[in-house]
């Protein structure tokens, strides 16, 4: 005899301007997105929802989970933003529907009926707000392992070329295979170049180890 499976869904459900908030994050499909609002926004039960959208109770289940774990994305994305969102210099036009949402409990509708535009262009702005969030930090990252790499650089004892197959991976965070095509070198030579930074950072780190003792 088979067990059937239980699937527990969650209690709390979403209010409208949190769901947007994960969907700004979202990979899911529109009817992943659309099963899951019937159930945290609209409150619609079970019976009704597999019925309408012709699927099992699992597929509502993973749907909501999905949406859930997007939105503990998003609220950890949004609250990142709003501590450098003046450093982010976003232009006027966008800033006047990104700011609102950010930083209200504002949804996709209201925007969309304030300033005329659908819904898609809302959500078009946010990621694009998102993205530049995002190339922000690389942009810190990169200078913050920029730093350290001109650190170690002296205990190398590398040539040019060796110098620059290193920064593309150490710094830039290119992969290895792509950075070996872009210079031309076996994927084992570049790994051999990295390897011999990294024992490079290594003799720095106990270089500045020993001074301090001093």
């Amino acid at each position: 005899m088979a067990i059937k499976k239980k699937f527990y869904f969650p209690i709390n459900r979403l209010a409208d301007f949190e769901f947007d908030r994960a969907i700004t994050v979202t990979r899911t499909r529109s009817k992943t997105q659309a099963i899951a609002r019937s159930y945290l926004v609209e409150h619609l039960s079970l019976d009704v929802i597999t019925s309408h959208f012709e699927v099992t109770r699992q597929n509502v289940f993973r749907a909501v989970h999905a949406i859930l774990k997007d939105y503990e994305v998003a609220i950890k994305t949004f609250s990142d933003i709003k501590l450098v969102y003046k450093r982010l210099k976003i232009k006027a036009d966008i800033h006047k529907i990104a700011y609102p949402f950010i930083f209200k409990d504002i949804t996709f509708k209201q925007l969309s009926e304030e300033f005329k535009i659908k819904e898609a262009k809302v959500l078009q702005t946010i990621k694009y707000v998102i993205k530049r969030y995002k190339q922000f930090i690389v942009k810190d990252l990169i200078a913050e392992r920029e730093e350290r790499f001109k650190l170690y650089l002296p205990f190398a004892r590398a040539r040019e070329k060796s110098i620059a197959i290193a920064y593309e991976h150490l710094v830039l965070n290119e992969p290895i295979a792509e950075v070996a095509k872009k210079f031309k070198v076996t994927n084992q030579n570049a790994s051999n170049i990295i390897r011999r930074f990294k024992a490079a950072e290594q003799r720095y780190n106990e270089h500045i180890e020993k001074k301090d003792k001093e």
